[in-house]
Parts: structure tokens; C-alpha cells; sequence
């Protein structure tokens, strides 16, 4: 355990307002390994100047520690916070040793100690909040939960939630209003056989990065804006991506009408769904997994912005009497 003289200063840097919001995400992004290789890197363009002569030597030798020990240890835990607390010591150390007469000698080395100083921090944080969201996922979607990005790590515990610790976080936490839609270029027979929502690399915690700063990356996203869910797929095919085609049953429904996208309707209540501060509230919200209990129904997006639907999940065949779907007008559900 990293005793709390430790911690606690050097989490709090990581909080503060510098760094921001965008800073936290990409130190989250690159994970510890490769924080550290930053630090080398950056700290080391000038061949001119002395790392020895610069005071660094104890600093980089706990982080090439820290750095190659870290996935032995599995990441954050008990078996890295000694090797942590070496790297926090180290920095701290030369940031108070480093003046005569309250100038700063090498000064031009602080504006690489200090970031590495929060940021081992900050992915000591998001590292053990990755390995909890992995498995509170696993068990919500057990249960046909969705899972929240405040369900892994408690607020109050003192290795702390990356989105909990508000409001200097710059995300809030909030219901969204209206219905719960996103749209997709997958169709629901993929989303049944994929386990619903679920994010990318969710099983393998070394790449699961469920971190958000504006752009969805091992989050799932939902809005109430039902254009912007209907227009999802035609967006996603402008950029080359696929669009699952229609089931048989489906396509015998539609006729000529080509496929355009999805668009799938969820009941989670009123959970307490995660958007930017900034960000206008319905457009973008996320949670980390919607399983397949929490779709509702979903349309297909046709030419011109329409939508044939709604239709019930799990996808189910009508047969051959089916009755023609509701064709709503562009940018609506029906």
C-alpha cells in the first residue's frame, strides 16, 4: 500500500487545474509504460546537457524500475507500490533539493519531472480503475445491467475514480432526458452475438483505455438527439466503414430501400449517465456497457434520412405475413 504521505500529494497533483482534462486523458491513454517512456524521451533531447550533472539519476532509475517491473506486477497493486513511491519520492525529492536562495538550479529539467511526477500517478489511478471496470462489466452484464462509469471505484477511495472527483474532473454525471437512442453501422443480430454494447478490448484490461475526453474510446455512447443517432451510420459509411447488410427476413421487408445505418433505443432508468461539463446535455453521454437487456427496439436507416421500425430486440423473424414497417420521415423515430 502507498502510505498517504505519498499518495496523497501526488494524486492531488494530478487533479489540479494544470494539468487538464485533455492532459489526464492522454497520460491515460499512453498507461504507465509508456508515460515513463515520455518522460525519457522528452527529457532527453538536449544531448548537450548531464542527466547525472542534472540531479536525475535517482529519478531514472525508479522509473525504469517502475517501467519494467509493471506488468509483471500487474499493473496497480500491492506488488508496484513500492517501486510507485520510489518514483514519487525521487521527484519530490529534487523538486525541494534543486534551489539555492529560491532559484531553481537546472530549472529547465522541471517541466519534465513535474508531469511525471502526476502523471505515475494518474495511471496508477486509471490502471486500477481499468481492472475494476473490467470486472464490474463482467458482472452487470451477467445481469442485464448497464454499467455506469462511477460503478468501478467508489469516489471516496483514496486511489480514486478518474470521472469521481468533482467538479475540477470536468465531467458531470446526470440523467439524460428523453429517449435513449445511438445509432450504429452494426446490425442487431451482430449486437445480439457481441453481447450487446460492449466496449472495445473490455476483456483484456492491458488495452481496455475506458477513458473519454469528447471522442468514445473504450465508452459507449448514447444521446437523445435523434437525428445525430440517425445520421451515425450514413457518417461511419462516409469514412469507408462497413454497414452490416440486413437479415433475410429484414431485407424482404424493405424491398430496394438500401441500408443506411441502425439506430437502437435503450431503457436504463434513470441512471446517472457521464457527459464533458462543456458538453450540451443529451447530445453525448456515456456508460461503459449496455448488454442486451437494456435495448428497447431499434429501427434500420434508409435513403434520405428515414427510418423502417421500430422493430423488438431481440431481432426476432415476423414471417412471411408480416405487415410492411412504419417508414418514419427523415431524421425521425416513430
Amino acid at each position: 500500500m502507498i502510505a498517504q504521505a505519498d499518495w496523497a500529494p501526488a494524486i492531488a497533483a494530478a487533479r489540479a487545474t494544470p494539468p487538464s482534462r485533455t492532459e489526464r486523458f492522454d497520460a491515460a491513454m499512453l498507461r504507465m509504460e509508456g508515460v515513463i517512456d515520455a518522460y525519457f524521451r522528452e527529457s532527453s533531447q538536449n544531448p548537450i546537457l548531464s542527466r547525472r550533472a542534472d540531479g536525475l539519476s535517482g529519478i531514472d532509475a525508479a522509473a525504469r524500475a517502475l517501467r519494467n517491473g509493471w506488468r509483471g506486477w500487474n499493473g496497480a497493486g500491492v506488488a508496484s507500490d513500492a517501486a510507485v513511491t520510489a518514483v514519487f519520492r525521487a521527484c519530490r525529492a529534487w523538486l525541494a533539493s534543486r534551489q539555492i536562495c529560491g532559484m531553481r538550479i537546472t530549472g529547465w529539467r522541471e517541466p519534465h519531472i513535474r508531469p511525471l511526477y502526476w502523471r505515475v500517478a494518474w495511471c496508477y489511478s486509471t490502471d486500477n480503475y481499468v481492472r475494476q471496470a473490467h470486472a464490474t462489466t463482467a458482472a452487470n452484464n451477467a445481469n442485464g445491467l448497464v454499467t455506469l462509469v462511477t460503478d468501478p471505484v467508489a469516489a471516496i477511495a483514496p486511489v480514486g475514480n478518474p470521472y469521481g472527483f468533482l467538479p475540477i474532473s470536468r465531467y458531470t454525471h446526470e440523467a439524460i432526458p428523453g429517449r435513449v437512442v445511438r445509432g450504429d453501422t452494426r446490425s442487431p443480430e451482430t449486437i445480439l452475438n457481441q453481447g450487446g454494447f460492449q466496449p472495445l478490448h473490455g476483456a483484456d484490461p492491458w488495452q481496455y483505455t475506458p477513458f473519454f475526453d469528447g471522442n468514445a474510446v473504450g465508452t459507449i455512447s448514447v444521446s437523445n438527439d435523434i437525428p445525430l443517432a440517425i445520421q451515425a451510420g450514413a457518417a461511419a459509411r462516409a469514412l469507408r466503414n462497413p454497414i452490416d447488410p440486413p437479415s433475410a427476413w429484414l431485407a424482404a421487408l424493405m424491398g430496394t430501400e438500401p441500408v443506411r445505418g441502425y439506430v437502437y433505443e435503450f431503457n436504463i432508468g434513470a441512471a446517472l449517465t457521464t457527459r464533458l461539463d462543456n458538453a450540451p446535455t443529451g447530445l453525448e453521454h456515456i456508460v461503459l456497457s449496455l448488454p442486451p437487456a437494456t435495448i428497447l427496439q431499434w429501427w434500420v436507416v434508409i435513403s434520405g434520412r428515414r427510418t423502417m421500425g421500430p422493430f423488438p430486440f431481440p431481432p426476432v423473424d415476423p414471417g412471411p405475413l408480416a405487415a410492411a414497417p412504419n417508414t418514419s420521415a427523415a431524421n425521425q423515430l416513430s
